[in-house]
């Protein structure tokens, strides 16, 4: 989750960046680069909570804070 929310805000960076000099297509092209990863890290986390063996509300935890910052960071 820590590097998604970093490659989120370096794309997010970087567009923003493009948007200023008025290419605006580059600037979407950029930022939306990391949907990829966060679509396999968000299986990933969805996959291991899946298979935690200790406490299930940790599991839910997981979950429901990759469902929920994923998604933000898209958008922001």
């Amino acid at each position: 989750m820590v590097y998604a929310v970093l490659i989120n805000s370096a794309a997010t960076l970087g567009a923003l960046a493009l948007f200023s000099s008025g290419e605006v297509a580059l600037g979407l092209a950029v930022h939306l680069i990391p949907v990829p990863y966060n679509i396999l890290a968000l299986v990933a986390v969805w996959r291991s909570a899946a298979r935690y063996d200790g406490n299930p509300n940790w599991a839910t935890a997981a979950r429901a804070t990759t469902v929920i910052v994923l998604p933000l960071a898209i958008v922001l």
